[in-house]
């Protein structure tokens, strides 16, 4: 088990990718990360200024190279 703290804000949804490799976070402060399952190693951050709340994480396609996001004001992106 391990703690990690790189949001600045709650964490409100994950998603694991299909073949396990990829961990996805996303914030009440509408940040993202992208993490190395296999050592928590942060891929990317993404992150856009008066983005509401990240309330839904999944990632879209076989290759895990697409993640979708549902917001807390109804929005998808």
């Amino acid at each position: 088990m391990a703690t990690l703290r790189d949001h600045n804000a709650p964490v409100k949804a994950l998603a694991i990718s299909r073949d396990g490799r990829w961990l996805a976070s996303g914030s009440a402060g509408g940040t993202i990360l992208v993490r190395r399952f296999s050592d928590s190693g942060i891929e990317g951050v993404f992150s856009v200024d008066a983005l509401p709340a990240v309330k839904t994480l999944a990632f879209g396609s076989p290759e895990s190279n697409l993640i979708a996001s549902g917001h807390a004001d109804g929005t998808l992106q």
